[in-house]
């Protein structure tokens, strides 16, 4: 057995409530700690917490606006089908229920989704660690070798 980590890119929208979701399950499954119904979730497949062991996680960060802008989508796709909205609520605010984060609201709230583009731009630049950001903070072009992306220097640019 490797003792080298497995690596998972964790890809997420900080408006997304399903991000929020995917990310209590991976801290239940990297902390090994029970979430507050364990046996109801470990029973439902679509909640199925595994156990993980010797695994690095790389959170990225993703603008879910952008990609909709990009494709011609003009509206969030749950949000266009008043019913598929109302789901949306009801189907997050009861699996946080489960992973014990009660509060989520059962409706729409007024301001939502928030716009998200500068926690998700500094999540991307925290993630690439100290050394780049001491690098940006001297006005200075990060090399390759400190971004834990493939993106071309405009884009890192754009980003930070």
């Amino acid at each position: 057995m490797s003792s080298t980590p497995a690596v998972i890119n964790f890809w997420f929208e900080f408006a997304s409530p399903y991000s929020m979701i995917s990310a209590l399950r991976l801290f239940y499954a990297l902390t090994n700690k029970q979430a507050p119904h364990a046996a109801q979730i470990q029973n439902m497949a679509s909640c199925h917490v595994p156990e993980l062991k010797n695994i690095r996680i790389i959170y990225r960060p993703v603008f879910l606006g952008g990609v909709f802008k990009a494709i011609g989508q003009q509206s969030i796709p749950n949000m266009a089908v008043p019913i598929k909205a109302h789901y949306l609520f009801h189907d997050v605010q009861r699996s946080l229920n489960l992973f014990g984060c009660p509060g989520f609201p059962g409706t729409r709230p007024a301001l939502w989704p928030r716009n998200t583009v500068l926690a998700g731009r500094m999540a991307w630049m925290l993630s690439q660690g100290p050394e780049y950001i001491q690098v940006l903070d001297s006005g200075r072009r990060p090399p390759a070798a400190l971004q834990s992306t493939q993106l071309e220097w405009a884009h890192t640019k754009t980003l930070a």
